[in-house]
């Protein structure tokens, strides 16, 4: 006896049975919702199906916060990202009204899913414009460095460059020297 597509035949009940495709996971970043004699993949309001019907892939950009304080977002990084991006890297929530990130149980920090258990580095560099202020960032695996010129070094955040040179500062400039030191170094 042959069955339909979506259908495998029981030889204890002599009669096709509808298979369960989501058994095996074909969705990946959605959910499988088994029809009979099929299947039908769902994805987040974010999200759409590809041609193939079975990958979602983000489509909707959105805030990316940096931190949550009293239940309120603060700290907007740099504009419009994918939540993927966002809640992989540097974001504790994403989006307008926004949504507390979740963590991945599949990629590490730094890494966003592609696929159901594959994982690719996120290029923080390209994500987040202007990431590094006053210095140029480089993109390391799962994560990204923020170099600085010369003279310069990198504050508690490890994203803005300062100016470390200390000079010594004058109140007044008088025949052509300066004059009225302010005490310490500046």
């Amino acid at each position: 006896c042959t069955c339909q597509k979506g259908y495998n035949f029981n030889p204890n009940s002599g009669a096709c049975e509808d298979i369960d495709e989501c058994q095996t996971n074909p969705c990946v970043n959605g959910e499988c919702r088994n029809n009979v004699g099929s299947f039908v993949c769902e994805c987040l309001p974010e999200s759409s199906l590809d041609e193939s019907k079975t990958v979602c892939r983000e489509v909707m950009r959105s805030t990316c916060w940096l931190k949550i304080s009293d239940g309120r977002c603060e700290v907007n990084i740099n504009g419009a990202t994918l939540k993927s991006q966002c809640c992989a890297t540097l974001g504790v929530a994403w989006g307008s009204p926004c949504i507390p990130c979740e963590t991945d149980s599949i990629c590490s920090r730094g890494y966003v899913r592609v696929t159901g258990t594959e994982c690719r580095d996120v290029n923080e560099c390209e994500v987040f414009p202007g990431i590094c202020t006053n210095g140029q960032c480089v993109n390391t695996p799962g994560s990204f460095v923020c170099q600085c010129p010369s003279k310069m070094s990198l504050d508690a955040s490890g994203r803005t460059c300062i100016d470390i040179r200390l000079e010594s500062c004058y109140l007044a400039f008088d025949h052509e020297e300066c004059a009225t030191p302010i005490l310490g170094r500046h």
